[in-house]
């Protein structure tokens, strides 16, 4: 098969993660004003107004048991995902670490998702070695869609 393009998603805590090629929509290096949105969970306890829709803002690393970062280099990554079949495109957002940067990756990278973290299985449908260590491939449906 032909190699494909991906986004390498650099998350806090040194976990890193991957979206597809027209998954990401924008980076904000300097992330607006976020609201709280009470009883949520810590991982998803913040909103911000993006383009006329308010967006959740999803913290992966805090999600996976990290503690909480001085967010000195934290950015909000923008997402876009569909739903459902035949549904609109919806958006969410990521806390991520830096900037994304562009990969190539083939089928023969397949590996295991990572053994130190069980609940990758729940967030991701793939995962591919690159350089030496398992980057799992983000399922943004299920991140954004269904409460985790």
């Amino acid at each position: 098969m032909e190699d494909s393009n991906a986004w390498m998603v650099p998350l806090r805590g040194n976990h890193r993660a991957a979206v597809g090629e027209l998954e990401l929509v924008h980076v904000l290096p300097d992330p607006p004003e976020t609201f709280t949105v009470l009883k949520a969970p810590a991982h998803c306890r913040q909103v911000f107004l993006w383009e006329g829709r308010v967006l959740p803002v999803f913290d992966l690393s805090l999600w996976l048991g990290e503690e909480p970062g001085s967010g000195d280099n934290s950015h909000l990554g923008v997402f876009r995902y569909r739903p459902g079949p035949g549904q609109a495109l919806a958006y969410g957002s990521l806390v991520i670490e830096g900037a994304p940067r562009q990969i190539l990756v083939s089928d023969s990278q397949a590996c295991d998702l990572p053994d130190d973290q069980a609940s990758w299985s729940q967030v991701a449908n793939a995962c591919f070695d690159y350089a030496g260590r398992p980057v799992p491939v983000l399922n943004l449906q299920r991140i954004f869609g269904v409460p985790l």
